[in-house]
């Protein structure tokens, strides 16, 4: 209640400038040696972002957070939030969200711009650990900063992320409704992101596959492909490409599948996108195993692991562990399913990915009722139950 109070706040002091005055310090000589060296640190914690180096960048923004006490509020929350944006990419997200709430206790009620990004970024990280009534939470405090800023694209992203959270929760009308009133927003923008556009219309079309409204779905897929044009944003293509592909797996249309899965994979290879890779090698691994090349569907498996593990993506190679699982499971062969499920399961719960959690202890469930363990079976398959119950109670809050 006191931070929604403190938003208000901040939303009625949103276009007012705020004077960044530096308190004296009385060494201005010492002061401006520190400067300095500040500004050098974040520079090149910058760069090392910019070249995809996380690692170092958050050793460097640490750094600069020690040299930055006693500068002005508006540049320490600054760093606190891209070095949450750090942890965040490194997927460290109890790390991401320490550095945010520092952030946001640091504004108090100035500067609601900025304490609206680290709202959205916190909702993000929140919504990573599965988290989603704290993601919805984040993401609508990034909505009631934004309303008071004369920017409808500013509000069409926190828009969209809701969107993404009911339709991870099977909320798809909600979900369709998020993506639409987002798409609307950007559109009345001066200069609407052709990407953005084309990435709402994308999650619009893949909600539209979820509700099995195929042709309604392929529409809103050619509508954002148009957007794109051919072979000018390879990484949305890709992205583009890999639902399309999902569409036409779900529509039972393999063969199409596999051809869109495979233009994916040429677009996101071009494009460097490796994280986009993995999740399109696991798509293209369910339709392989559906046309019964289970040896094929375990090597693009194999070959999406390597890409997780060198990425450091826990939380993607948990979900890629359940895929080899799967594949096992469908060949009867339960022992290296199980095993391939409990590592799957212990990455799950570092993470804090209560979403896959659930799905991973029905699957175990499953393999030991395959395997006649009932009481084992039934000790997981219970445990799943007790997950999903925590995620229906911590989703009490969804808007209706």
């Amino acid at each position: 209640m006191i931070r929604l109070c403190i938003l208000l706040v901040l939303s009625l002091l949103c276009c007012q400038p705020i004077a960044l005055a530096r308190e004296a310090t009385g060494e201005p000589g010492v002061y401006s040696s520190r400067d300095a060296t500040l500004s050098n640190i974040l520079e090149k914690a910058r760069a090392a972002t910019a070249n995809g180096d996380h690692a170092v960048a958050a050793v460097q923004f640490r750094q600069a957070a020690e040299l930055a006490i006693g500068a002005d509020t508006n540049t320490r929350a600054t760093i606190q939030f891209e070095l949450g944006n750090v942890y965040r990419r490194l997927n460290q997200q109890e790390e991401a969200l320490g550095a945010y709430e520092q952030g946001l206790n640091l504004l108090g009620t100035t500067q609601p711009l900025l304490a609206s990004k680290i709202f959205n970024a916190q909702g993000i990280s929140y919504r990573r650990l599965g988290r989603y009534a704290e993601a919805i939470d984040s993401f609508q405090h990034t909505i009631l900063l934004r309303k008071h800023i004369d920017n409808p694209l500013g509000l069409a992203e926190p828009q969209a992320n809701l969107g993404g959270i009911y339709q991870l929760k099977g909320y798809y009308a909600m979900s369709l409704s998020a993506y639409r009133q987002a798409l609307a927003l950007a559109e009345k923008s001066e200069d609407p992101p052709v990407a953005l556009r084309a990435n709402l219309l994308t999650d619009i079309g893949l909600v539209l596959t979820e509700l099995g409204d195929f042709g309604a779905a392929l529409k809103e897929f050619e509508a954002a492909l148009q957007l794109l044009g051919d072979g000018l944003n390879p990484k949305h293509e890709g992205r583009l490409y890999h639902n399309m592909a999902f569409a036409y797996f779900r529509d039972g249309a393999l063969v199409r599948s596999v051809e869109f899965y495979n233009r994916a994979l040429v677009l996101r290879r071009q494009a460097d996108d490796r994280s986009g890779e993995s999740k399109t090698l696991n798509g293209l691994c369910f339709v392989q195993a559906k046309l019964c090349q289970n040896e094929q569907a375990l090597k693009t498996l194999e070959e999406a692991l390597a890409i997780t593990r060198e990425l450091g993506d826990q939380a993607t190679e948990g979900r890629t562990l359940d895929s080899i699982a799967t594949v096992y499971m469908q060949t009867d062969q339960h022992r290296n399913a199980l095993e391939q499920l409990h590592l799957a399961l212990a990455i799950k719960r570092v993470v804090g990915d209560l979403g896959g959690e659930h799905v991973t202890l029905a699957n175990i469930g499953r393999v030991y009722h395959a395997q006649d363990h009932h009481s084992l079976a039934i000790l997981f398959l219970k445990q799943s139950v007790n997950v999903t119950e925590k995620i229906r109670s911590d989703l009490t809050t969804l808007p209706r």
